[in-house]
């Protein structure tokens, strides 16, 4: 499994960073993921207005976040 790996921080205290972990797909290479993952992390930015993405990175790893 390929997971996007968001780091937010609160709007309202920027001091108060999070790691999120979202799914993006099975069996597919690293380099897909980083050139396909944008639209995944809007979609959470929309979905949590509360936060701001700082940074993302993919990695093999399990979704833990949603």
């Amino acid at each position: 499994m390929i997971v996007i790996v968001l780091t937010a921080c609160l709007l309202n205290d920027p001091t108060v960073c999070r790691e999120h972990r979202l799914p993006f797909m099975d069996a597919v290479p690293l380099n897909m993921c980083s050139m396909n993952a944008p639209p995944y992390f809007a979609g959470w930015a929309a979905d949590h207005p509360q936060w701001q993405v700082k940074s993302w990175r993919c990695t093999a790893g399990k979704d833990t976040d949603g």
